[in-house]
């Protein structure tokens, strides 16, 4: 049995029982993999760097050895304290012990800014965005959806048609809709200019036949609002205020994915378009 120690995972994932008792492996990647537990993904990573709202961390070299031996579709079980997953090859048990493990708490951290701090904020995103292409086509429908966005009160209409045309639109394990309507609702919760976490939880059993696990399972977590973890170092550090580390953040999000960060941080630069109209008392309407 390979015995594998946890190292780090989002406290939105513990305790990993809460969802079922057994699923299957959904999908396997070079440095990543998926869980899959009555439609709850859980994403175990090697990446120092990257822990995403629904993750745990395991080391380079136990990750490798897992990877050798698991194929999609193969039974998990969730037990109080460890995850065994019956691979083909071998079982292999990852261990949660509480002295060896950091339980990562990963909530978006709401932040009073100054519209002239807001200025500031969309010139730096603008600038990491430097003409990089999103992964959609810029086309009048598009252009309408940016303006639904960015001018005039959020309306119940507005989301129900921006959240009809984005999820789903796009390629990848995360479309660029997502992603996109993932950056602009983080930033509208950033800076708690809107009730959007609140708003999107109507459409959770919309986007859940619409769009891909993964996505689904990022959309998911930021309605607890847990985020992953190059967002959530984005957020500390705009609530710090500490203009090398948001710089040094941006660069991080944009390389994600192919399109997956740029497309994220085109919508934040919206949500910022949105809150520089001065909407900071925005709210539903009819």
């Amino acid at each position: 049995m390979n015995k594998i120690l946890i190292i780090g995972t989002s406290d939105f994932v513990f305790p990993y029982n809460k969802y079922g008792k057994t699923g299957r492996v959904h999908s396997i990647f070079s440095n990543s993999l998926n869980l899959v537990v009555n439609h709850q993904l859980i994403h175990i990573s090697d990446s120092e760097q990257f822990l995403s709202g629904f993750g745990i961390q395991i080391s380079q070299d136990d990750f490798r050895k897992l990877r050798q031996t698991i194929h999609v579709g193969e039974l998990v079980t969730f037990k109080e304290e460890s995850i065994v997953i019956y691979g083909s090859a071998k079982v292999s048990q990852l261990y949660f012990f509480l002295n060896k493990t950091q339980l990562i708490e990963q909530k978006i951290r709401k932040i009073s800014y100054s519209f002239q701090e807001i200025k500031s904020l969309q010139k730096v995103v603008r600038i990491a965005l430097d003409n990089r292409l999103i992964g959609l086509d810029d086309n009048p429908k598009f252009q309408n959806i940016q303006k639904q966005l960015t001018t005039g009160i959020l309306t119940k209409q507005k989301i129900d048609s921006v959240v009809t045309y984005l999820i789903g639109r796009g390629l990848g394990l995360t479309p660029s809709g997502d992603d996109l309507l993932l950056g602009y609702a983080v930033g509208l919760e950033i800076f708690d200019s809107f009730p959007i976490v609140e708003v999107l939880k109507n459409y959770q059993q919309f986007w859940s036949p619409r769009t891909t696990n993964v996505s689904k399972a990022y959309l998911d977590s930021f309605l607890e609002s847990r985020v992953s973890s190059p967002v959530f170092r984005f957020n500390q550090a705009i609530y710090h205020k500490n203009e090398i580390q948001i710089k040094n953040s941006l660069q991080v999000i944009q390389e994600i994915g192919h399109t997956s960060g740029v497309d994220f941080l085109f919508g934040f630069l919206l949500s910022l378009h949105y809150i520089d109209q001065k909407n900071e008392n925005a709210r539903i309407t009819q």
